[in-house]
C-alpha cells in the first residue's frame, strides 16, 4: 500500500494537503502506544497526562528485574525495549508461593493511585515478546478490569519456547471476560508458580481497534518558533526570511510534524523531490536560460530546534572537508565530522529504489529504526522513552549563497509513507 503526500515548494511558499487535526489518544485513535517508539500513547511516570502509566512489578518476596534495553537494535520496534528477569518458585528470596508479576498500571496524575480507565474503545491487545531464557509458556498476560485479573496463557496464544525470536502475540480483550470500561493494568504478566528462571523481552505494546481500513497518515504545518499550528495559512505556506537570501545554509521557518495511527509490522517514511531531472534536488528555476538549483536539506527530530547554541538547534553549518557534510551547529560548535543531522535532499531522478543506500538516504521514519535524523556522534538513534514525542518533526534548510534575484524557485517535496 502506498500512500503519497506531494508539497509544492518554492523560495517563499510551500503547499500541501494538510492532515486532519490529531485525535483522542484513549477514545479515537486506532493505535495507542503502552510502550512504543512510534506510536502516541501514555507517558511513563511523567504526571502530566490523564492517561498516564506506571511500570509495576511486584511478588510475594523478591520481584521480578526490569531492565530498560536502550540504543538497542535488536529491539522489534525502534532502538528501546523492556527486559525481565523472573525468578522461578522456590529460588532464594521467593516465598513458597512464587507469586510474581508485571503490569503496566494506569495512574492519577500524582502517580501514587491506581486510576480505573474506559479502555472500551479498543479491541486488541498487541505486543511482540522475545525468550531469552528459561519458559514462556508458563506465563498468563492479559489485563486488570475491576480489580480481577483477566488473563490467559502465552501457550494459548501460540507462543513456543524458542529463544532468541520475536512472536507476535495478539490478544482479543473480548475474549478475557473484561470489563473494558474499568481498567487498571493494561499489561499484566504473570509469572506464577515458574519451574525454571526466565529472561523476556516485550516490545512494541500497544492497544488497537479493529479498524484497517485507512492509514491515517497525517502532516501538519507548524511554526518552529512557537511551534504551533498555523490556521490563517490554510495553503501550508513554509517560509524562509527574506534576510536569508544570498547568505549560506539556513532553516525555514515552519516545519512539518507527522503523525501515523495505524498498525503495521513493517513501515516506512521516505522524502524527496521530484523536479523532472537529474541534479535538480531541491529548488530550481524554471524557464531560464540556465538552471539555477538551490539545493536543500532535511532534518528529522523529536525534540525541539531553536536558535541556540551550545543546544539542539537549527543553525546549520556545512564541512569545509570534500564530503560537504550538513551538521547542526549549535550543538556541534565546530566539531563537524561529529555529528552529521542534516540531510541533502535527493531528486527521484537521482534515486535508485533498489539500492539500500539511497533508501536509507532518504527514509524519514521506518518501524524499525525510529527516526533517521534522529542520531548521534556513533550513528545509533537515542530517546529518552519517558518523554519522547512520538509525532516526528521534519525541519528544512535552503542553501542560499548562489541564489539569483528576481527568479523564482520551484520544488515539488514528495513525502512517501509505504505499508507494507
Amino acid at each position: 500500500m502506498l500512500n503519497r503526500k506531494s508539497l509544492l515548494l518554492s523560495l517563499l511558499s510551500m503547499v500541501f494537503v494538510s492532515g486532519v487535526a490529531f485525535a483522542s489518544n484513549l477514545t479515537e485513535r486506532n493505535i495507542y502506544g503502552i510502550l512504543s517508539d512510534n506510536f502516541s500513547g501514555a507517558l511513563q511516570e511523567r504526571g502530566q497526562s490523564t492517561d498516564n502509566i506506571r511500570l509495576n512489578v511486584w511478588a510475594e518476596s523478591a520481584a521480578p528485574s526490569p531492565v530498560l534495553m536502550e540504543n538497542d537494535p535488536t529491539g522489534k520496534e525502534g532502538w528501546t525495549y523492556m527486559k525481565f528477569v523472573c525468578l522461578k518458585k522456590g529460588a532464594t528470596g521467593v516465598g513458597a508461593g512464587g507469586w510474581s508479576g508485571i503490569s503496566y498500571c494506569f495512574v492519577k496524575s500524582d502517580n501514587s493511585t491506581a486510576q480505573p480507565t474506559d479502555i472500551s474503545h479498543f479491541r486488541y491487545l498487541d505486543f511482540w515478546i522475545r525468550l531469552e531464557h528459561g519458559s514462556l509458556t508458563q506465563l498468563n498476560v492479559g489485563i486488570t478490569s475491576v480489580g480481577q485479573n483477566c488473563t490467559k496463557s502465552l501457550s494459548n496464544c501460540g507462543v513456543t519456547n524458542t529463544q532468541g525470536t520475536w512472536q507476535h502475540v495478539v490478544i482479543d480483550l473480548n475474549t478475557l471476560g473484561a470489563n473494558l470500561s474499568s481498567v487498571t493494568n493494561t499489561f499484566l504478566v504473570i509469572c506464577d508458580n515458574l519451574t525454571v528462571d526466565t529472561t523476556f523481552s516485550v516490545d512494541n505494546i500497544v492497544l488497537r481497534t479493529a479498524d484497517s481500513s485507512s492509514a491515517n497518515f497525517n502532516i501538519t504545518l507548524k511554526n518552529v518558533e512557537t511551534m504551533q499550528n498555523i490556521p490563517s495559512n490554510p495553503n501550508g505556506n513554509i517560509i524562509w526570511k527574506e534576510s536569508v537570501f544570498h547568505n549560506d545554509w539556513q532553516a525555514a521557518c515552519q516545519y512539518i510534524e507527522l503523525d501515523m495511527d495505524k498498525y503495521s509490522c513493517a513501515w516506512t517514511v521516505r522524502i524527496y523531490t521530484n523536479n523532472g531531472g537529474t541534479g535538480r534536488g531541491g529548488m530550481w528555476a524554471q524557464g531560464t536560460e540556465r538552471e539555477y538549483v538551490i539545493p536543500m536539506c532535511w532534518r528529522a527530530t523529536k525534540v525541539e530546534l531553536k536558535n541556540q547554541p551550545g543546544k539542539e538547534s537549527y543553525i546549520i553549518a556545512q564541512s569545509t572537508a570534500s564530503h560537504h557534510n550538513l551538521y547542526d551547529a549549535g550543538l556541534s560548535q565546530g566539531v563537524d565530522e561529529g555529528y552529521y543531522t542534516w540531510f541533502y535532499m535527493k531528486d527521484r531522478a537521482d534515486l535508485n529504489f533498489n539500492d539500500a543506500g539511497d533508501l536509507d538516504y532518504i527514509t524519514v521514519w521506518d518501524s524499525s529504526l525510529g527516526f533517521h535524523g534522529e542520531v548521534n556522534a556513533v550513528g545509533k538513534g537515542y530517546y529518552d522513552f519517558q518523554s519522547i514525542n512520538r509525532k516526528p518533526r521534519i525541519y528544512f534548510g535552503g542553501g542560499f549563497n548562489e541564489a539569483a534575484g528576481g527568479i523564482t524557485y520551484v520544488g515539488n517535496v514528495v513525502l512517501e509513507y509505504n505499508l507494507e
